[in-house]
């Protein structure tokens, strides 16, 4: 193709979408701060072989928003995350099951308020 007749196109494509290729478009930092967290639940998935992770992680995609997510409540404990996820399920036996499987897993982690996550490895626990 010939430069001039490459250049001519291009130009007449970018006034087909309305100047959006010209405008200069960037993420909000909340939107940003999604996809971060959606790439590292991702890495977390695979590693793990965790299907859950990469549904959550694709959930998280599609859903992007420009709102900064912030906590209006105190979900400290697993068991108040839990107990937020069943509300939010309406009732579906699917995931009440899936958080009955949860809370029979246990856990090895557990966060201890101000901001403190405790992890146990083996005989060792192990706070931030």
């Amino acid at each position: 193709m010939n430069f001039r007749v490459f250049v001519l196109a291009a130009c007449l494509a970018a006034g087909m979408t309305g100047g959006a290729l010209a405008e200069d478009k960037t993420l909000s930092v909340a939107a940003v701060q999604q996809l971060a967290l959606a790439d590292n639940l991702i890495a977390i998935g695979v590693a793990r072989k965790d299907p859950f992770l990469l549904i959550a992680a694709v959930r998280i995609r599609t859903g992007l928003t420009e709102d900064a997510a912030t906590l209006q409540e105190d979900l400290k404990s697993n068991e108040d995350v839990l107990a937020k996820a069943a509300e939010f399920s309406a009732g579906r036996e699917d995931v009440a099951a899936l958080i009955e499987d949860i809370k029979a897993e246990g856990g090895r982690g557990y966060y201890t308020g101000g901001g403190s996550y405790c992890y146990t490895a083996g005989s060792a626990t192990i706070c931030n």
